[in-house]
């Protein structure tokens, strides 16, 4: 299954940089009533660095910051 995920051109794996680690302090400095981990500050600053449109995730954090969240969460 890994071998085949990895192989897959469906998606493309970005590291964390130091530009980008400073990037994700920043936001989490700006969202700290958000309580965000830094997972998800380095996430954040990949959205906005790369103006991806729709995050795949199953937590409200995200959402709450105004992004447009998939899967859609149950009403």
């Amino acid at each position: 299954m890994a071998e085949t995920i990895w192989a897959s051109e469906l998606y493309e794996v970005h590291t964390v940089d130091r530009a980008l680690e400073r990037e994700a302090w920043r936001l989490l400095r700006k969202y700290a009533d958000h309580r965000l981990s830094f997972t998800d500050g380095t996430t954040l600053a990949l959205i906005e660095q790369l103006q991806i449109q729709h995050v795949f995730a199953f937590d409200e954090d995200f959402r709450r910051l105004g992004h447009s969240v998939v899967p859609e969460s149950p009403r």
